[in-house]
């Protein structure tokens, strides 16, 4: 098939969206296919006749994209991957943005999802046309040693509310005194105010450093180096960070949100409430210190690698394609 993946993202973006649908791209071409990704901008250049498939990333974003490569590529399929905005901002929402999600939708031929859960959200016409496929990642070669001498936990993503990127820094002021927990974060701010607080946040508190924006390939260094990752989101879609961490086998403490639970089970003891501090603090303080706790997350984030796996992701994109 000649495929034509749409990503809101422009392509020196390092939004999650846009390293998708490259790492996408590269897939399907293994597989056979001929692909191209396009932002918007891009997008309108395309001669959308010469293609058999659109991917559409984010149902909203990608919406006038959908009823152009409708009425261009009538026997042309559609698949439309739903993100965490979508999901869990846009579709619930009753508005405007809401009635845009479920347009996209229903032009679908097939809905992409990349965590089961949010199946539970969709009315049952959509579920009948919805498949999970599992974000995969590959372990880094040559992963740096730990140092021992402090408990090194990375955070792992932009700095914008939904995040609630500094829960983490906060809970860091709830430790005991002995603690040798050293928080280092890495993502973009993506306001000044955001980018104000982490470096005063980085002056003020000795267990919290902001990095800023690096690339890809130093965060998974930097990832796989650390005894513990934390994503502190009030709502995600499906974190390639969870895939990242769980194939380097680097445990992980995360918000009880849908893509969590779908990506980790509703058993991982590692889950806590969204914007709760204090348990976030009382979990890194049992990982830290407590050998059958750090055990017991070590061996869920072991057991779930075959999930994660390239080969398995790119089967399930052989499969969807053949329906």
């Amino acid at each position: 098939m000649k495929l034509l993946i749409f990503s809101p993202a422009a392509a020196d973006s390092t939004r999650g969206n846009r390293i998708t649908a490259v790492r996408w791209a590269k897939m399907l071409d293994e597989l056979g296919h001929v692909v191209t990704v396009v932002d918007p901008v891009e997008f309108e250049s395309v001669d959308i006749s010469d293609f058999d498939g659109l991917i559409a990333l984010h149902a909203r974003h990608a919406s006038a994209a959908i009823k152009t490569f409708t009425r261009l590529s009538p026997r042309g399929r559609i698949f439309v991957v739903l993100t965490g905005t979508d999901l869990h901002g846009d579709l619930p929402s009753q508005t405007d943005r809401s009635a845009t999600v479920i347009t996209s939708l229903e032009m679908a031929d097939r809905i992409i999802l990349l965590e089961p859960e949010g199946r539970k959200l969709l009315r049952p016409d959509f579920q009948a046309k919805a498949t999970v496929i599992y974000q995969s990642a590959t372990p880094v070669d040559h992963p740096p040693a730990k140092n021992e001498s402090e408990f090194v936990v990375t955070v792992i993503g932009h700095l914008r509310p939904v995040k609630d990127p500094f829960l983490t820094a906060d809970a860091t002021r709830l430790l005991p005194v002995n603690s040798r927990v050293k928080v280092i974060h890495f993502g973009q701010a993506l306001t000044e105010d955001m980018r104000v607080r982490a470096e005063h946040e980085t002056a003020e508190n000795s267990r919290y450093e902001w990095c800023g924006l690096v690339s890809h390939e130093q965060a998974q260094m930097q990832l796989c180096g650390s005894q513990l990752t934390v994503l502190s989101s009030k709502f995600e879609g499906a974190p390639s960070v969870i895939s990242e961490a769980v194939v380097n086998g680097v445990p992980i403490l995360a918000t009880r949100i849908a893509a969590s639970i779908g990506l980790l089970g509703e058993s991982y003891p590692g889950l806590f409430p969204v914007g709760d501090a204090r348990k976030l603090a009382e979990l890194l303080t049992r990982a830290e210190t407590e050998t059958e706790f750090y055990g017991q997350l070590k061996s869920a984030i072991d057991g779930l690698k075959p999930r994660f796996d390239p080969e398995a992701e790119k089967y399930a994109w052989k499969r969807l394609l053949l329906i």
